[in-house]
């Protein structure tokens, strides 16, 4: 099979016009983190019992989960969703994984994203705020419309890591909101509400014995010894899932049976998460870091690499920022895949302590963070412009604090086009605009660019396109009068362009006078725009 034969069954699998909307694809995110907490789950039955009692109930206060970090509320969390959406498919659920991404603890990442949900689920013909301000203020307007046409489950894990919050409104009859949290502020705050709760409690023997059986020998055919076994469900440390969930992963990859045992008393060491990452971040450089074989540090620059990503990064393009062969890659990708999420193709850490490991292990100064920003956005600046350098590219030079690259980055037209034609996009070019100063610089930046495309490619569909997505990104942060001027320019395009064909005169009734205009619907439309929204200063 040749490369032509090789596109032409992607394109019967994957026409074009199929692809995955930015909602999508952060739908899939979520659900890719669900999932991995849902292959094998041991809980409580009664954990589950209490949360359907207090969705019975019709309270207007949330219901809240609290424990230890690590102590599977993310996993009861996934399951219980799970188990809600197949017995009422009908209803809208909505789960959020604070901490699962780069951006997950933005708030107002969180409610642009529950807006569009709620939007495309009922199919409101609404537009979502634009201000962070209105984001806040206008949710509770949303949900009591939501719920007036369907039960409402809203559902955010690690309340705990969002940073930042307004508080609560009594919530309608019909929405239904689950949190959890950690000790910390967030729970000092829902003490303080009296917010009915429920503790997650710590495994107990049993239940540790079931996991290792179930999780070792149900799903990869690995068994212990009796002995080994009891050696992992007496120590208290174990009695958090995280940490028996990720001891169990390192037994199942480890080479040596008769080392075993040896092995896992110097894991058992570790006093929690956090440290049993450490010590498996050590264990792959042993194994994996081999100076003859390959010059470059494999751990350090793989998780280094996705703990920079906006997104994550697909397997691809770590293999092509390192350089690795195949054969280093296979088998340390094998070794560590466990401990990250696949979300439609980009990798990401499987939990948040393992995001923190890597930060104090690799990147553990503000000047080690910055460099290791850069050579990634040098990385994805090499590669062709497509939506995947779009989604990286600002992000990371933000971050990294070269604001003058970013400027560049944003200001070319061809990363505008893709970042204003979705609604992420749009807040996270905007977002970068507001990183650099006010707004003022914006028209003249994007008017100059405007003035250096050739005549030949103007007076085409692709130019006004571009011209309307100006417009419309001036009304979005309050430049009317750079908006007016853009539409204009594209009713003199367009009028140019349909002249022949949508061409009619008009006599004007105030000064007596005959006008030569086109009647095409996207002249009319765009006339429209610029003489009476733009005018009175609304979007």
């Amino acid at each position: 099979m040749d490369d032509k034969d090789l596109q032409w069954c992607v394109e019967q699998d994957f026409p074009a016009g199929t692809e995955l909307t930015p909602l999508e694809r952060e739908r899939e995110a979520h659900q890719a983190f669900a999932d991995a907490r849902c292959r094998v789950y041991i809980g409580r039955q009664e954990y589950f019992v209490s949360i359907d009692e207090n969705l019975k109930k019709g309270s207007n206060q949330p219901f809240v989960l609290l424990g230890e970090s690590g102590s599977g509320k993310s996993a009861l969390v996934a399951n219980w969703a799970k188990q809600v959406r197949e017995r009422q498919p009908n209803w809208f659920v909505f789960v959020h994984f604070i901490g699962s991404s780069a951006e997950s603890a933005s708030y107002i990442k969180l409610l642009r994203r529950l807006y569009e949900e709620i939007k495309d689920f009922f199919g409101f013909d609404l537009s979502i705020p634009s201000s962070d301000a209105n984001l806040v203020t206008d949710l509770s307007k949303w949900l009591h419309l939501a719920a007036a046409r369907n039960k409402c489950v809203i559902v955010f894990d690690a309340l705990n890591q969002l940073d930042d919050g307004t508080g609560t409104e009594d919530l309608p009859s019909s929405v239904f909101l689950l949190l959890s949290t950690l000790p910390g502020k967030a729970m000092d705050a829902i003490n303080s509400f009296e917010w009915p709760s429920m503790r997650v409690k710590p495994l107990d023997p049993s239940q540790k014995m079931e996991i290792i059986t179930g999780y070792l020998e149900g799903l990869y055919s690995k068994t212990l010894s009796k002995e080994q076994k009891e050696m992992i469900v007496e120590v208290p440390q174990t009695d958090n899932p995280l940490y028996l969930k990720s001891l169990l992963d390192e037994v199942r990859v480890y080479g040596s049976f008769s080392k075993l045992t040896r092995k896992i008393e110097e894991y058992l060491t570790a006093s929690n998460p956090g440290d049993l990452f450490a010590k498996i971040l050590d264990r792959l450089e042993t194994d994996f870091e081999n100076e003859e074989e390959f010059e470059k540090a494999l751990v350090r620059e793989t998780t280094t690499a996705i703990w920079c990503s906006h997104r994550g990064m697909a397997e691809s393009e770590i293999v092509d920022l390192l350089e690795v062969p195949s054969a280093i890659w296979s088998p340390f990708y094998l070794s560590i895949v466990e401990n990250l999420v696949n979300r439609n193709g980009i990798l990401n850490f499987f939990h948040d302590h393992l995001r923190q490991a890597v930060e104090t292990k690799y990147l553990s100064t503000p000047e080690a963070k910055r460099k290791a920003y850069l050579n990634l956005a040098n990385f994805f600046e090499k590669r062709e412009l497509d939506e995947r350098v779009v989604d990286e590219l600002p992000f990371l030079l933000a971050r990294a604090g070269d604001l003058e690259r970013l400027r560049k980055t944003i200001s070319n037209l061809d990363v505008f086009k893709i970042m204003v034609k979705s609604e992420d996009g749009m807040f996270e070019l905007i977002k970068s605009w507001k990183l650099l100063g006010d707004f003022t610089q914006v028209e003249e930046t994007y008017l100059a660019k405007l003035s250096e495309i050739p005549e030949s490619q103007k007076h085409s569909e692709k130019f006004s396109d571009l011209l309307n997505d100006l417009g419309t990104f001036f009304v979005h942060i309050g430049l009317y009068g750079a908006a007016r001027n853009v539409y204009e320019k594209l009713i003199q395009d367009l009028e140019s362009r349909y002249a022949v064909s949508h061409g009619t005169v008009v006599y004007h009734p105030w000064n007596y006078s005959w006008k030569y205009c086109s009647q095409h619907p996207d002249v009319i439309n765009t006339g429209t725009i610029a003489t009476g929204t733009i005018a009175t200063g609304q979007y």
